[in-house]
């Protein structure tokens, strides 16, 4: 009978050691493999998205920084802002060439896609996005400033970046106004020019950015 029973046993342990897995365990098994991919997935979308949002404000910061500094650099050279008040103060000549090369869309005081400066040499500066390209029918946008001579009109020059400089971005809109319009004196001193510049990348999307320049040389940009 001992002998008997511990074959039976034995029999029995052999069965259990090789019947597998069951359906539940494994159900639960793939249950949880599930959500341990969803999991991985959502982190692995998180830090993609995370990633490319991240590259997408370093480069806007970089392209809009190098666009400032140029116009900064321009703005600190001018001795005037023509703005509707010195524009008043030109000669009829130099009207006419202001208006030849347009500033008939005016540089409003209180904001306008240009600006027009001049320097101690008596060279107007435009600074504006480049307009459509009627070939392409496309918009570029990129900056431009465009050199001209008063009061003798001369070949005009325009100064560009390499398109490579942009990083796949381009100019939306750029926009320009007196900044002690926007909140007097006292808050941002006279003659700042403040800048609104508007990004766009079909990878990034859309990136913006603000500046306050001073131009120290100019006397008085609004008034006598």
């Amino acid at each position: 009978m001992i002998r008997k029973h511990r074959k039976d046993l034995k029999q029995s342990n052999n069965g259990f050691n090789n019947r597998g897995f069951t359906l539940i365990e494994m159900v639960t098994t793939f249950a949880l493999l599930g959500i341990f991919l969803v999991a991985v997935t959502r982190l692995i979308s998180y830090t993609v998205t995370l990633y490319h949002e991240t590259q997408g404000t370093s480069l806007g910061m970089q392209v809009s920084d190098m666009i400032a500094a140029r116009v900064q650099g321009v703005v600190e050279d001018s001795t005037m802002i023509l703005t509707d008040w010195f524009y008043t103060k030109e000669s009829t000549e130099d009207q006419g060439i202001l208006e030849s090369n347009g500033f008939d869309k005016g540089f409003l005081v209180g904001g306008d896609d240009h600006i027009m400066l001049k320097d101690g040499n008596e060279v107007v500066l435009e600074i504006y996005k480049d307009p459509k390209d009627p070939p392409k029918n496309e918009d570029p946008g990129y900056l431009v400033i465009r050199y001209n001579e008063i009061p003798e009109q001369y070949d005009v020059h325009e100064w560009r970046f390499d398109e490579k400089a942009y990083m796949g971005y381009q100019i939306k809109s750029i926009n320009f106004a007196m900044a002690e319009q926007l909140g007097g004196t006292d808050k941002y001193g006279p003659n700042v020019v403040y800048m609104k510049l508007i990004l766009t990348s079909p990878k990034y999307g859309e990136f913006t950015s603000e500046y306050y320049i001073k131009a120290p040389k100019v006397k008085s940009a609004t008034n006598e």
